[in-house]
């Protein structure tokens, strides 16, 4: 496509060069450019690449998209946000992908992925073909593709959204991310619906602050952005996007006045609950917990907003299976394992308070916490888990480029009670808590969920806690 017609949309301050040149290739990566592509460089907390145009050049790209001049002698493209004008000429490139298929958004803290599986669920009982992009991948119908982020970046995202309209998908669900928002991923979008799940303390190496935070979540949430939304009523950030008269919202909760709520619920099993939409459906789930309750809801009110039928809404709930790495419980006779992708103060708090309801002896938690992330939440995450479980084992997450040991003593700060060891290895930390487990005891495995690696030092390491759990359990088995 030439850049003349991939400029459409683009806040275009210069053009240095041939606007008719024809580009056959995206990408923000100069090491992987290739003839003829589009590089855009993009600034970074840590690189800049704007140092790396002549690279780009040199591996072969026809053009350079860039927020000021750079010393080389291909075509540059001069714009004020090189991220913003990578999602608008993305979408370009790919055809404007978007506006073939009604898109909703899933924002919040904790539960987009569970409740853009329960959307999906949902709408597939009403006879629609769903794709879905998010933390566990991307599902297109029935095939699966694997995605690096909450959100891909632009490139990766339009591609997947074009595949998508190529074979008449009627709706895509994305996970929304705040970084998505914040660094413009997203902005060609207009979404059918925008959910909002809740909000709590995450991402502040990042945001810095949590009005920051907000504020990036805040954006899916305006008449540019969506033409409807669904909003958690119990949430304080929910209330307050409940004020803007600008967005037609669907309310939805368990506490306060909403439009969608539920009645009479059932958490200590599978969750049980009366949906009321216009009058009360008993509605029986496969889902555990509290928090699944508001899950269901938020997809319960997204899917009202966009007009489909109460009936289908009750099967795609009750159709739904568990997610993988989300409250998954693995029964071993004796005792039971839970494992999710908790990794902030309120997702352990939601997952131990729904594990104690089931647990007919002790809680053990066995977790850690991710590096190069968010510190301010590693002390909290510990006051948390000893607070809630009856024993914790304090291990080793995705450490990344950090000390797992620096990471593990700043959670140590936050317990608060002296029922909790320190075991660095994963596997051994698994092993342990295993070991030492009673009947009726329940193992909470937090923070990883379905990751099927652990990043140390910049590799990822094939791992999976499912694998680990099972493997442990097979050898006790095996011996006794």
């Amino acid at each position: 496509m030439k850049i003349k017609y991939l400029l459409d949309g683009v806040n275009v301050k210069r053009i240095i060069g041939d606007r008719f040149l024809e580009v056959k290739q995206l990408n923000f990566d100069s090491r992987r450019i290739d003839t003829g592509g589009l590089f855009f460089a993009l600034s970074g907390s840590e690189n800049d690449g704007h140092d790396y145009a002549r690279y780009a050049e040199k591996n072969g790209a026809a053009a350079i998209v860039c927020e000021h001049e750079v010393p080389v002698s291909v075509t540059q493209i001069i714009v004020d946000n090189a991220r913003e004008a990578m999602s608008e000429i993305a979408s370009n490139f790919y055809g404007k992908p978007q506006q073939k298929l009604k898109i909703i958004g899933v924002t919040g803290t904790n539960g987009k992925t569970t409740t853009t599986f329960i959307i999906k669920s949902i709408l597939e009982q009403g006879g629609y073909t769903v794709g879905l992009i998010g933390t566990s991948g991307c599902y297109i119908k029935d095939r699966y593709l694997p995605t690096m982020l909450t959100t891909p970046d632009p490139i990766e995202l339009f591609k997947l959204l074009k595949i998508m309209a190529d074979e008449n998908t009627d709706f895509a669900i994305l996970e929304v991310s705040a970084h998505a928002l914040a660094l413009k991923k997203i902005a060609p979008i207009m979404f059918e619906t925008a959910v909002f799940t809740n909000i709590s303390l995450d991402h502040l190496d990042f945001f810095k602050t949590m009005d920051n935070y907000i504020n990036a979540k805040k954006m899916l949430f305006s008449p540019e952005m969506c033409k409807t939304a669904a909003i958690n009523a119990d949430d304080t950030m929910g209330k307050m996007l409940l004020g803007n008269p600008q967005v037609m919202a669907v309310s939805y909760g368990i506490e306060n006045d909403a439009d969608i709520y539920a009645k009479n619920a059932d958490t200590s099993g599978k969750l049980c609950f009366c949906l009321n939409i216009n009058g009360n459906t008993l509605i029986e789930t496969k889902l555990y917990g509290k928090f699944n309750l508001y899950n269901c809801l938020a997809a319960a009110a997204a899917c009202v907003s966009l007009g489909i039928e109460t009936r289908h809404i009750v099967k795609g709930i009750e159709k739904m299976s568990v997610v993988m790495g989300r409250f998954n419980v693995l029964d071993f006779d004796k005792f039971k394992f839970v494992i999710d992708y908790a990794h902030t103060p309120d997702g352990i708090q939601n997952v131990l308070s729904s594990a104690r309801q089931i647990c007919g002896g002790r809680l053990i938690c066995v977790f850690g916490c991710g590096g190069n992330r968010d510190k301010s939440k590693r002390q909290i995450m510990g006051s948390v888990a000893s607070e809630l479980a009856d024993y914790c084992v304090i291990t080793s997450d995705n450490p990344r480029f950090e000390d797992p040991m620096q990471i593990i003593k700043e959670i140590e700060k936050g317990i608060c009670n002296k029922n909790y060891i320190i075991i660095e290895n994963r596997k051994k930390a698994i092993n342990y808590a295993a070991f030492t487990a009673k009947e009726g005891d329940i193992i909470a495995v937090l923070g990883k969920g379905g990751e099927q690696y652990q990043e140390i030092s910049g590799i990822k390491y094939p791992y999976s806690d499912f694998d680990a759990v099972n493997n442990i359990m097979a050898a006790i088995i095996h011996n006794k």
